[in-house]
C-alpha cells in the first residue's frame, strides 16, 4: 500500500525556487547593445553608450554599423566596449570629455582614406584602446585618435593600414602629409581639429585648459601601408607625434615600443624643421622609444625615421615665452631594414638661440640596421642647431648587420 506523500513549502521557499527557475531560464543580454529592436546607426550606438553604467560592459552584436556625424563615448566611468564582432563604416568622429577607466576591445573600422572614423579625447584618463583594426580611416591630414590633455592611455595590438586615398602626393600641402595616427596634442583651442568637435566637448563638460598629454604607451601594434588585391592603395601614416605647443606645458611619458612600422608617407620635401620623422615630437619629457621594427622601400627613401624638435612657430614665438626645453630621450634597440635615410635615422633640431628651445639627455643606443650587404651606416644622429641649444647625444653600439633575406 502505498502511501501519499504530502509537500508543504514556506512562502520563503515558494519565492527562493520561483527566483532560482528564473535566473537559471531566463536569458540574459550582457547589456543593452543585445536587444533586438537595435538598429545599427549612430542613433542606436549613442544610446547604447548614454545608457551605460558605472562598471559595466558593452557588447556590439555582429554586424556592420553605418554611422556618421559625433557619437559622445561613456560619461561613466569605468565601461568596457566590447566591439569584437563589429565593422564600423562611414564618417564618426567618437568624443570623449573627462571619461576615467574606458576600455575599448576589437573592432574593424573601414573607411575610404577620404573622410575620418576616429576618436578626440579631452581629459581621458585611464584608458585601453587594444585589438582594433583601422583600414583606411583618415583622410589626409587628420587623425585615428587625437589626444587633448589626456594621461594614462595604452593602445595595444593595434593595427592601422592606410592613410587617404592615394599615393600620389602631389598637390597635397605638406602639413597634411605629416599628420599622425595618434597625436599627443593639448587641451588648446582648434586642437580638435574642427569648431563642431571643440563645442561638443565643451558642451559635454570638458575644459580647454592647456593641460599636456601624459603617460601614453602604444605597443604591440602595426602601421602599415593600405592594399586591395596586392595593389598598394595608401601609404602607412606617420605613427605618432606631436606638431603643436602650449604655453608652460609639455607632453611627457611616451612611450612607443615593440610596434611594426613599414612604408610610412615619405615626407622628404618638408622642410628639414617641419616634422621630416615618421615617428616627430617637439617640446617633450621622457620619450621612450624602443624595440621597434622599422621598413622602407626605395619608392618610400625617406630623409629620417625620427625626429625631434624644438622650434618656432605661430603658437610659439622666437622668445622662448612658455616654451620648456626637451629633456630625456631615449631610442634603443629599433631594428631597421630596406632603404636607409637619406640624412640619418634620428634627427635632432633646434633654431632659436634661448635655453627654452635646449634638446637634452637624449640617448641612441644599441639599433642595428639589417642589410644583405654590408655598408656604412647612414649617420645614426643628424644635428641642426642654430645656435648651440641642443647637448651633444649618447650615440653608442649602434650597428649594421647582414642578414640573408
Amino acid at each position: 500500500m502505498k502511501k501519499k506523500i504530502e509537500m508543504k513549502f514556506s512562502f520563503q521557499q515558494v519565492l527562493f525556487i520561483a527566483i532560482l527557475f528564473s535566473f537559471l531560464f531566463t536569458i540574459h543580454y550582457p547589456s543593452i547593445a543585445q536587444a533586438e529592436e537595435l538598429t545599427f546607426d549612430s542613433a542606436s550606438v549613442q544610446e547604447m553608450f548614454s545608457n551605460a553604467e558605472p562598471d559595466s560592459t558593452i557588447t556590439f552584436p555582429e554586424g556592420t554599423y553605418e554611422l556618421s556625424g559625433y557619437i559622445e563615448l561613456p560619461r561613466e566611468d569605468n565601461v568596457t566596449i566590447d566591439a569584437t564582432d563589429a565593422i564600423f563604416t562611414g564618417q564618426v568622429t567618437f568624443l570623449s570629455a573627462g571619461n576615467s577607466g574606458m576600455k575599448w576591445k576589437g573592432g574593424t573600422f573601414n573607411g575610404t582614406g577620404d573622410a575620418r572614423l576616429g576618436f578626440t579625447l579631452l581629459h581621458v584618463e585611464n584608458a585601453t584602446f587594444e585589438g582594433i583594426t583601422f583600414n583606411r580611416v583618415t583622410g589626409f591630414g587628420q587623425h585615428v585618435f587625437d589626444l587633448l590633455g589626456s594621461s594614462n592611455l595604452l593602445f595595444d595590438n593595434l593595427t592601422v593600414a592606410g592613410y587617404g586615398n592615394t599615393t600620389d602626393l602631389s598637390g597635397i600641402d605638406g602639413s597634411q602629409k605629416y599628420a599622425e595616427a595618434i597625436q599627443t596634442d593639448y587641451a588648446i583651442t582648434d586642437a580638435s581639429g574642427s569648431t563642431a568637435s571643440e563645442e561638443r566637448l565643451i558642451s559635454y563638460g570638458g575644459e580647454l585648459d592647456g593641460a599636456a598629454t601624459e603617460g601614453v604607451t602604444v605597443k604591440n601594434s602595426q602601421f602599415v601601408p593600405y592594399y586591395e588585391n596586392g595593389n598598394m592603395l595608401s601609404w602607412a601614416q606617420s605613427p605618432m607625434g606631436q606638431h603643436i605647443y602650449a604655453k608652460d606645458a609639455q607632453n611627457s611619458d611616451i612611450t612607443f615600443t615593440q610596434n611594426t612600422v613599414t612604408d610610412p608617407i615619405p615626407l622628404n620635401e618638408i622642410a628639414q624643421n617641419k616634422y621630416t620623422g615618421a615617428l616627430h615630437f617637439v617640446s617633450v619629457k621622457n620619450l621612450v622609444i624602443t624595440d621597434n621594427e622599422f621598413t622602407t622601400n626605395h619608392s618610400a627613401e625617406r630623409e629620417n625615421w625620427i625626429q625631434i624638435v624644438n622650434n618656432s612657430n605661430s603658437k610659439n614665438p622666437g622668445n622662448g615665452s612658455g616654451n620648456l626645453p626637451t629633456v630625456g630621450v631615449d631610442i634603443s634597440r629599433n631594428n631597421f631594414y630596406g632603404v636607409q635615410p637619406t640624412q640619418s635615422y634620428v634627427s635632432l633640431v633646434s633654431d632659436k638661440n634661448n635655453v627654452n628651445f635646449k634638446i637634452m639627455e637624449t640617448i641612441v643606443s644599441n639599433n642595428t640596421y639589417w642589410t644583405d650587404s654590408l655598408v656604412e651606416a647612414t649617420d645614426w644622429v643628424s644635428i641642426t642647431d642654430i645656435a648651440s641649444q641642443i647637448e651633444s647625444p649618447k650615440v653608442e653600439q649602434n650597428s649594421v648587420q647582414i642578414i640573408d633575406f
